[in-house]
């Protein structure tokens, strides 16, 4: 009886012991996620020049009448170098072409950067 308590605490040990080597490497990579969300959010709550809101905002405004019509949209995220990262908004639809817009944002400083086609050039205009 006393035997069978001992057996699971040993192997509790053995996991404690093993935990702190595993943590040590992945703490670089646990800001990525954060800095994409902050990059992700400078691009969605840019302010359009003319009043037009922020970019999220408008486009969801203006595509408005395609998302009824079956479009789908998304944002992604992708890292290009350093703290800066690449914005994309998609709307898609099967057996239509897509509309993308790219945007170029610094994570560190939580703010757009580019607008990487001319489509994305047109909304955004001069970047400031």
């Amino acid at each position: 009886e006393s035997t069978v308590p001992m057996a699971p605490p040993q192997e509790e040990n053995d996991a404690e012991e093993l935990l702190p080597d595993i943590p040590v490497p992945p703490p670089p990579a646990i800001p990525d996620p954060s800095l994409e969300e902050k990059a992700l959010s400078a691009v969605q709550n840019y302010r359009l020049p003319g009043n037009r809101g922020t970019v999220a905002a408008y486009l969801e405004k203006l595509y408005r009448t395609q998302k009824a019509q079956g479009y789908t949209s998304a944002w992604s995220v992708e890292p290009l170098h350093k703290n800066t990262y690449i914005v994309k908004y998609r709307l898609t639809k099967t057996r239509m072409e897509p509309i993308v817009y790219v945007f170029q944002a610094d994570a560190e400083q939580g703010k757009l950067t580019g607008a990487l086609n001319n489509i994305t050039l047109d909304l955004v205009g001069k970047i400031q």
